[in-house]
């Protein structure tokens, strides 16, 4: 009889824990991060260790190339030209330290 008790009550809150993430989920707000909402817009895989990816953090678009050893950060401003170098606001990570 103790052991359909303790059945019991981890199946209780194992319920109870189901039915609070999924209140969580459904009445989270969007955006309600500290810094806002990351949302991915695309990927692109350019070659076997290349590849980019658009993301949109807090109504700003960047754009992230990555590679097998490091990763680079550009945040894009509506420019249409192309930039032959690596335009002001890039930054760039070598691998193990922020990618």
């Amino acid at each position: 009889m103790e052991i359909a008790r303790e059945i019991v009550a981890a199946l209780l809150v194992l319920g109870l824990l189901g039915a609070s993430l999924y209140a969580v989920r459904r009445y989270r707000r969007p955006g309600s991060g500290p810094e806002g909402s990351l949302r991915a817009i695309g990927k692109l895989r350019l070659s076997e260790h290349l590849v980019l990816h658009l993301v949109e953090c807090g109504g700003e678009r960047c754009l992230v190339a990555e590679q097998k050893a490091a990763c680079s950060l550009v945040t894009l401003r509506g420019e249409r030209e192309p930039a032959s170098v690596a335009p002001e606001g890039a930054l760039s990570f070598v691998a193990g330290r922020g990618c």
